[in-house]
């Protein structure tokens, strides 16, 4: 196939079909009931994966570190902020934000144990 309607397009556009997943069934079928950590970067789609999540894994996570692509990330601060102490980092020219979410039940306890930049790398 073809893209006309681009004319700066490098060539033909080909397409594949795949099986689209709940994440939260994912994670019940391979038996994982928790995660300490959590390092997501779909590409916008962050808010969707980690909200299919159980609510049980996702409030007893540690750690999440990922990275926010739209306004839609606003959405995905607003699902952790009531359980995480929440960390935004934006670079010039850059459209996306880098956020870590701390588990405000254990902020204390890691609080300053490793280098958090090491997560986004």
């Amino acid at each position: 196939m073809i893209n006309p309607g681009n004319t700066n397009w490098p060539g033909p556009v080909s397409t594949t079909e795949c099986e689209v997943k709940h994440t939260g069934a994912v994670m019940k079928n391979l038996g994982v009931t928790q995660a300490d950590l959590i390092k997501i970067d779909c590409e916008g789609a962050e808010y969707d994966v980690l909200s299919s999540l159980p609510q049980s894994l996702l409030e007893h996570c540690e750690w999440i570190a990922g990275e926010m692509h739209d306004a839609s990330g606003f959405k995905l601060l607003a699902l952790l902020a009531p359980h995480f102490d929440l960390d935004l980092k934006k670079r010039m020219f850059v459209p996306s934000f880098r956020f870590h979410a701390c588990n405000l039940a254990c902020a204390a306890e890691l609080q300053g144990t490793f280098d958090r930049n090491a997560l986004q790398r």
